[in-house]
């Protein structure tokens, strides 16, 4: 039995054996902010073919030996939080060729994550899996599940999460025969935690956002709808995914406490021309347009 740490993978084993080392930003949760913020970890390739997680300051996180911290196919798979990079682990065997064979399971903090993992062949993830998010961490319990063919998923997949031991769909939508989202997708924010559940409501074709996309709260009900978030077609940039037109984003510092947003313009994928920033006071159901950038407000 042998256990690793995994991610979706970022970058070929040889490209940080040239590098030497490489540096990483992750999430980290910071308890004054109460928000997640982004911090960055050293990652390199030890003389005895140990991969090595730490801090800038030189601090282990993590050591793994080489035939554990790789894929089947010579990738170096990451960790994007450093929970993740402490706590989460997969389990499970090798056949030929180091690829991975059978049932795999996830740990956390040495728990067993009940039915989480799914079965290989030859190395390729098939059949039913459930999975961690690329975000998950003790605030963000959250799994996708669905199906793999030949490593690509495929059909419906599910955000859920478990709440009073019920498992609650809070996310998902369908990918088509390529592997590629398509049609309804409720999404959730990369900085999404257990007080902070935001998602986005709106539709890909061949996975490209079109339309118009929804900014959602579980707790808010409506935070805010916003039209031509992306765009497609003709008045989408020729396909190219860039963002267009009138923007609403989170700030990066929304919190459960701090309901700031950012209204502007976008050309091409940049912003242009005047952006201000907005404060919402859910209780009186107001906006107020800020007049200086806002400190965290927690």
């Amino acid at each position: 039995m042998i256990s690793y740490a995994s991610n979706q993978p970022e970058f070929l084993i040889s490209k940080l054996q040239n590098q030497n080392v490489i540096e990483q930003e992750v999430d980290k949760w910071d308890y004054k902010k109460a928000r997640l913020v982004k911090t960055k970890v050293q990652i390199r390739i030890t003389s005895e073919n140990n991969l090595i997680y730490s801090t800038l300051e030189g601090v282990v996180l993590r050591d793994l030996q080489r035939e554990i911290y790789q894929d089947n196919f010579g990738y170096l798979e990451v960790l994007k939080n450093i929970e993740q990079i402490a706590h989460l682990q997969w389990h499970g065997e090798y056949g030929q060729n180091y690829r991975k064979l059978g049932k795999w399971e996830a740990t956390w903090d040495g728990e067993t994550l009940q039915n989480v993992g799914g079965y290989y062949q030859e190395g390729l993830k098939e059949g039913l899996w459930k999975e961690p998010i690329k975000n998950y961490w003790s605030k963000a319990q959250v799994f996708e599940s669905g199906e793999y063919f030949h490593n690509k998923r495929q059909g419906r997949w599910n955000f859920t999460q478990q709440n009073k031991n019920i498992n609650q769909t809070i996310g998902g939508g369908s990918y088509n025969e390529q592997a590629k989202k398509n049609g309804k997708w409720t999404e959730l924010h990369e900085g999404v935690y257990d007080d902070l559940q935001v998602t986005w409501d709106g539709e890909y074709k061949n996975g490209q956002k079109v339309g118009s996309w929804n900014i959602m709260n579980d707790n808010l009900k409506m935070l805010m709808i916003i039209n031509n978030i992306y765009s497609g077609g003709g008045s989408f940039g020729d396909g190219d995914g860039f963002k267009q037109g009138s923007w609403v984003e989170l700030w990066n510092g929304f919190t459960c406490f701090s309901w700031v947003t950012e209204n502007g313009e976008y050309q091409n994928g940049k912003k242009v021309g005047r952006w201000d920033m907005w404060y919402k006071d859910y209780d009186n159901k107001q906006s107020f347009k800020m007049q200086k950038k806002p400190q965290v407000l927690c």
